[in-house]
């Protein structure tokens, strides 16, 4: 192989490196940016006291029991299977 070969290989690999640097990059601001976005909706539902008490609600019903299943539910409100 001779030096101007040994060249284009090095560059091929540089670039080839710099694009698998810059899709991991890429990938992990992506991922940050979902993080951000979920923990935004999980204070938009914690400052909503009306949701907060539906949850609350919703727990205790299954603390209790007073819970039905799926097709309970269904057949409760009259609705087909899907």
């Amino acid at each position: 192989m001779n030096e101007k070969d040994y060249i284009l290989r090095y560059i091929e690999r540089m670039m080839i490196t710099e694009k698998d640097v810059t899709k991991v990059v890429i990938e992990a601001f992506e991922r940050m940016s979902e993080e951000i976005e979920s923990v935004i909706e999980t204070l938009e539902i914690m400052s909503d006291e009306e949701a907060i008490k539906g949850i609350e609600e919703g727990l205790r019903d299954i603390e209790e029991g007073n819970i039905i299943s799926f097709d309970e539910f269904l057949k409760k409100h009259d609705i087909n299977e899907l």
